[in-house]
C-alpha cells in the first residue's frame, strides 16, 4: 500500500511541475493510472487522461493502439474545453460499449430440449456461448419499438468479426413477410387516445407457428397498417387451432389487413436460426444461440457482446473538444453525446455497430408511456425519447445543442435507429446554431427502426448537411424541421427501398419551417415502389424551400419533386434522368389550416425577426394557396443523352459546349459532388465496376467492355464465376469471350495491401447454330422481331412461323413491354408474367438447354419467381433496373411441351419480367 501511494505522490509532482505547458498526455490498454502519462509511461484510463488534460488550456491526449472498454459514459464539461483526444499515428484504436468473449468457450448445443426446438438441417451446426458464466444477466428488450415510439436501446447482439449478427427471424431476411389475415380486433388507436390500451388479433394462413409451441419472447415486425409505419412488438398468443396471432401491444393505427405491405414477420426465434449468421439470445438458459457466418474460423474469430446502454461519450458545456481518428463501437445505446458548448469535433473515426443513434447534438424529451402522435414531455439529457412526438406540439423546442459542433470525414454504419440526430438554433429568434455533418459516409443506419429515423434528422436553424454519401436504408436518408438548413453536395442512393407515402428526404405540414436550401445533391436509384418520392413536401409544408441545381436518376416511383400544396417554392435547373415524373405540384390541404394558425401564431409570423427574414410570409392568409411557386429551367432527359461526358459510368456532367436546350441554364457542379480528400478523410471508397454489352448471348465470340468506377485504380476479374482479388487478372482491354463464361469484376484500389470493391458478375452463354431450335423475343406487336428472332406479344398458346408452337395459357397482350430505355431490343422489350398464367412451347420429348433473360431496363423487379415445369428456378429475386438475369438450365421434356410458370405477385413491382428465350437441342 505505502510504495502505491508513493508512486502516485511521484506521478502526481511529475506532472504539476508541467502544468504551465500545453500538455500532451498519453493513454494505453497496458498503462498504468500511477504513470505519468508519458509515452513511456501512459495512463490506462480515459478519466486519468482527464484529469491531467484538465491542468492545461490547450491538451492532447493520445490513444495508443487497442480497445479501451466502456462501462460508463465519458463525461467531459467545460472544465475540458479545448482538448484533443486521438489515435496515435497509425494505430487501430477502438472505444467499445461490449465484452469480449474468447472463441475457445464457444461449443456446440448440448441441451436435448433446445436441440429439439432447433430445425433439423442445422441442430448440428448450432453454437452457443453461456453469458451467465460472464456474469451478463441483462439481455435487454427487443420492443416494442418503431414509428412514433421512443427511442430505446437495442436489446444484447452478438458481433462476430465487427459485424452484427441477425436475430433469428422467419421469413428470412429478403423474402416477403407472411400475409396479415382478416383483422379480428384492429387493436386500440393510440393515436387518437383509445383506452384501455390492447394489442391486435388477426389470422394468418401458415403452419409455421406450429413450431414455435416452446418460446416464450417472440415479436413481430412489420408495416401492420400506413406503409410508413413500422412497428415492433411482442406476442401475447397464438392459437393455431383458429389460426391467430394476439399481440400484447397496439399499433398507433390499429392493424389492417389488403394491402401489399401488410404482413409480419417473426423474430428472437431459436426454432427459426437457420441461416449463416444469425443468433438468438435466451434468457431463461442464459445462453446465445447462433450460426456462424460462413466461411468464419472460428478459432481466430472476434466475438463480442453488446452491453452498454448509456451514450459511450458525452460532452455538456464544453467547447472546441475533438476526437479523432478513433472507432467507436458495439453498444446498446447511442455513441456520443454533444450539448451546449461550441465547435465540438468528431473528426475522422468511424462509429459503427450502435443499437441508437451514432451521435446526437442536443437534448431529447422523457419518453411517452402512452404511445401517442403528439405528447409534451419533459427535456432530457443524454437521451432522445420522445424528442419527435414532443417538436410536433412544441415546434420551438430549443434542444441546447450549443453552436459549431461538427461530425466531420466519418464512416457511420450498422446503426441501429437512425445514425445522426442533429439539432441546434433558436427558431423564436431564428437564431442559427451553425452544427453540421460533412465529408461523412453514412449506411445501414436502421437495423432496428425503419422509419423515420433518416441518416440525419436535422431540426433547429442554420444548421447543415454537406458532401455526404449516404445509402443502403429501407426508408428515408434525410428528415427535416426546422428554418434555414443548407442540404448540398451530397450523393444519396438506395435509399426509401421499401415501404409506402414516404420520401427519400421528407419535411411537412408547417409553413413556419421556411428558408431551407437542397442544391447540388446527387439523388439516384432511390424509392423505387408504390407511392413513394425523393423529396416530399407533405401536406403544404416545406413553404420557401430552395431546391436548385440537383441531379435525379432514377429517384422516385411516383414522382422525384413533391411539393404537396406549398407556398414560394423554387424548383430550378435541375436535372431529371430517367425519373417517372420530375415535379408533382398539388392543390393546398384547406385540413392543415387550423394546425397552420396555431404554429403561425406560435412564432409571431408576422412581426419582428420573423417578419424582417421572411417578408413574404407576412400576408400568407391574405394570399390564393398555393402561390409564387417556381418551377423553371429544368432538364428532364435519359441516360442514353449523349450530351453527358459519362453517363454508363454514372457522370452526368455537361459536356463542354454541349447544349442541352435550356435557355437559362447554369451548369450542376457534379463532379465536387459527394465525399472528398480532406479534414481527415485520406482516400475515397469506389463503387463497383459497370459491364458494358449489349447481349448476354453470343454465336461465335463477344467483346466485353468493363468501366472503373471513380476513384478505383483499376479492374481485376475471372471467367470461372470464382471471387477475383488483388492477384487475379488486370482488365487492360477488352475481354474477348469465345465460350460461356462467367465474367465476375471487381475494382481494386492502390497500394500494396489494394481495397476491393463488392464484384459484379454476368453469364455469357454461347449457343450452337446447329442445335439451335427457336429464338423467342418477348415483345409488343408494334414492329418485327430481331433478325433471326421469333416473336411473343403475349398471345395465347398457337402455331407461328416455322411451323412452331408457343404462346400463353391466357392472353397476356396487355402485358407486353417496349421501354425506349436501351439499344438492344432483346432487353428492352418483355412481357410481364404472373400467377394464373403458363408459357408453353411443342417440342419432341427429349433433351434440352434452355436459356431464359429476366429484366426490366427501365424498372426494378422486387420478387422474380420462374418455374420450368415442376422446378421452381427463380426464387424471389430482386433486379435492379438495367439488372439482367441470363438463366440456362437442362430440360427433359416427357410430354411433348415445354412449361414455364410463375407465381409471382399481380403487384407491379413484384412481377416477373422475361424478355427472351432460347432453346437448343442437347
Amino acid at each position: 500500500m505505502k510504495k502505491h501511494i508513493l508512486s502516485y505522490g511521484l506521478a502526481a509532482i511529475t506532472l504539476t511541475s508541467s502544468l504551465g505547458q500545453a500538455g500532451t498526455f498519453h493513454v494505453a490498454p497496458d498503462g498504468d493510472d500511477a504513470y505519468p502519462g508519458t509515452k513511456a509511461k501512459p495512463f490506462a484510463s480515459l478519466e486519468r487522461a482527464r484529469t491531467a488534460a484538465r491542468q492545461s488550456k490547450k491538451s492532447t491526449v493520445v490513444l495508443a493502439e487497442g480497445t479501451y472498454r466502456r462501462t460508463k459514459t465519458f463525461e467531459l464539461n467545460e472544465k475540458d474545453s479545448g482538448t484533443t483526444y486521438r489515435a496515435e499515428e497509425g494505430a487501430e484504436v477502438r472505444i467499445t460499449g461490449s465484452i469480449d468473449v474468447p472463441s475457445r468457450v464457444v461449443k456446440p448445443v448440448s441441451s436435448p430440449a433446445i436441440l429439439k426446438r432447433l430445425l433439423p438441417e442445422v441442430s448440428d451446426k448450432v453454437l452457443e456461448i453461456d453469458l451467465h458464466a460472464y456474469g451478463i444477466k441483462d439481455f435487454g428488450e427487443v420492443g416494442p419499438r418503431g414509428f412514433r415510439r421512443p427511442y430505446i436501446p437495442a436489446p444484447l447482439e452478438l458481433i462476430v468479426n465487427d459485424q452484427p449478427l441477425a436475430i433469428a427471424q422467419w421469413p428470412n431476411p429478403g423474402k416477403p413477410g407472411v400475409r396479415i389475415g382478416k383483422v379480428l380486433d384492429r387493436g386500440s388507436i393510440t393515436r387518437n387516445g383509445e383506452k384501455p390500451v390492447r394489442g391486435g388479433v388477426f389470422q394468418f394462413d401458415t403452419d409455421r407457428p406450429a413450431r414455435w409451441a416452446k418460446a416464450k419472447d417472440i415479436w413481430i415486425t412489420g408495416l401492420f397498417q400506413n406503409g410508413y409505419a413500422d412497428n415492433t412488438v411482442k406476442v401475447k398468443s397464438i392459437d393455431m387451432d383458429k389460426k391467430t396471432l394476439t399481440t400484447v401491444h397496439p399499433h398507433m393505427y390499429g392493424f389492417s389487413s389488403g394491402r401489399s405491405w401488410n404482413r409480419w414477420t417473426a423474430m428472437n426465434l431459436i426454432e427459426e436460426i437457420d441461416l449463416p449468421g444469425e443468433f438468438c439470445a435466451d434468457e431463461a438458459s442464459g445462453k446465445i444461440y447462433f450460426l456462424p457466418p460462413a466461411g468464419l474460423e472460428m478459432g481466430k474469430a472476434k466475438l463480442t457482446i453488446t452491453m452498454l446502454k448509456d451514450p459511450m461519450v458525452a460532452i455538456e458545456g464544453a467547447s472546441e473538444v475533438v476526437f479523432e481518428g478513433m472507432i467507436f463501437e458495439n453498444a446498446r445505446g447511442m455513441g456520443v453525446y454533444i450539448e451546449r458548448g461550441a465547435n465540438n469535433r468528431i473528426q475522422a473515426c468511424t462509429l459503427r455497430n450502435f443499437g441508437m443513434v451514432a451521435v446526437c447534438i442536443g437534448k431529447g424529451v422523457s419518453p411517452d408511456p402512452d404511445y401517442r402522435h403528439a405528447f409534451t414531455g419533459k427535456p432530457v439529457s443524454r437521451e432522445l425519447g420522445s424528442w419527435h412526438e414532443h417538436i410536433y406540439d412544441n415546434i420551438l423546442f430549443e434542444r441546447e445543442a450549443g453552436t459549431g459542433h461538427g461530425v466531420v470525414s466519418c464512416d457511420i454504419y450498422n446503426i441501429g435507429e437512425g445514425a445522426i440526430s442533429l439539432g441546434g438554433g433558436d427558431r423564436k429568434t431564428l437564431t442559427p446554431a451553425g452544427n453540421f455533418v460533412k465529408n461523412c459516409d453514412i449506411s445501414h443506419f436502421n437495423r432496428w427502426d425503419r422509419t423515420y429515423r433518416g441518416a440525419v434528422n436535422i431540426d433547429g436553424v442554420g444548421n447543415r448537411i454537406a458532401h455526404c454519401k449516404i445509402h443502403q436504408a429501407p426508408a428515408l436518408a434525410i428528415y427535416l424541421h426546422g428554418n434555414d438548413h443548407i442540404i448540398e453536395y451530397n450523393d444519396i442512393h438506395h435509399v426509401m427501398m421499401e415501404g409506402d407515402d414516404m420520401g427519400a428526404f421528407y419535411m411537412g405540414r408547417d409553413p413556419t419551417e421556411r428558408g431551407n436550401i437542397i442544391r447540388y445533391n446527387y439523388w439516384h436509384h432511390l424509392a423505387p415502389a408504390h407511392m413513394t418520392w425523393c423529396l416530399y413536401f407533405d401536406d403544404s409544408g416545406g413553404d420557401s424551400s430552395q431546391v436548385i441545381g440537383n441531379v435525379f436518376y432514377r429517384a422516385g416511383n411516383r414522382s422525384s419533386v413533391f411539393v404537396a400544396g406549398g407556398s414560394d417554392f423554387k424548383v430550378e435547373n435541375n436535372l431529371f434522368i430517367n425519373c417517372r415524373k420530375a415535379i408533382e405540384p398539388q392543390r393546398f390541404r384547406g385540413r392543415c389550416a387550423p394546425i397552420f394558425k396555431e404554429r403561425m401564431a406560435e412564432v409571431n409570423y408576422n412581426k419582428g425577426v420573423w417578419a424582417e427574414r421572411y417578408p413574404g410570409f407576412v400576408d400568407y392568409w391574405e394570399k390564393p394557396r398555393p402561390h409564387n411557386n417556381s418551377f423553371k429551367n429544368n432538364w428532364i432527359t435519359n441516360d442514353q443523352d449523349e450530351r453527358f461526358v459519362n453517363p454508363s459510368g454514372g457522370d452526368f456532367t455537361l459536356k463542354s459546349g454541349a447544349d442541352n436546350g435550356v435557355a437559362e441554364w447554369k451548369p450542376i457542379p457534379f463532379g465536387k459532388i459527394g465525399l472528398y480528400v480532406g479534414d481527415g478523410r485520406t482516400s475515397l471508397p469506389f463503387g463497383k465496376p459497370t459491364i458494358q454489352t449489349n447481349t448476354l448471348i453470343f454465336e461465335d465470340e463477344l467483346e466485353v467492355k468493363l468501366d472503373v468506377p471513380k476513384n478505383a485504380e483499376g479492374l481485376v476479374y475471372t471467367l470461372d464465376g470464382s471471387e477475383p482479388d488483388a492477384s487475379s487478372k488486370r482488365y487492360t482491354k477488352p475481354i474477348r469471350l469465345t465460350k460461356t463464361s462467367t465474367l465476375t469484376v471487381r475494382a481494386v484500389g492502390a497500394g500494396e495491401h489494394p481495397v476491393l470493391s463488392p464484384s459484379v458478375s454476368q453469364t455469357y452463354t454461347k449457343i450452337s447454330r446447329e442445335n439451335l431450335v427457336a429464338k423467342i423475343n418477348f415483345q409488343p406487336s408494334d414492329k418485327a422481331a430481331p433478325d433471326g428472332w421469333l416473336s411473343d406479344d403475349g398471345s395465347v398458346y398457337k402455331k407461328h412461323g416455322k411451323g412452331i408452337a408457343y404462346g400463353w395459357s391466357k392472353d397476356n397482350r396487355k402485358a407486353a413491354r417496349r421501354r425506349g430505355k436501351v439499344a438492344n431490343d432483346l432487353t428492352d422489350t418483355l412481357v410481364h408474367f404472373a400467377a394464373g398464367n403458363q408459357w408453353q412451347m411443342e417440342l419432341e420429348n427429349g433433351k434440352y438447354q434452355v436459356v431464359v433473360c429476366l429484366g426490366d431496363s427501365e424498372f426494378h423487379s422486387n420478387k422474380a419467381v420462374l418455374a420450368i415445369g415442376a422446378k421452381q428456378v427463380v426464387k424471389g429475386e430482386h433486379l435492379q433496373a438495367k439488372q439482367f438475369r441470363l438463366l440456362a438450365f437442362e430440360v427433359e421434356v416427357k410430354d411433348g411441351k415445354l412449361t414455364l410458370s410463375s407465381d409471382a405477385s399481380t403487384h407491379g413491382p413484384d412481377l416477373t419480367r422475361m424478355n427472351y428465350i432460347l432453346v437448343e437441342k442437347m
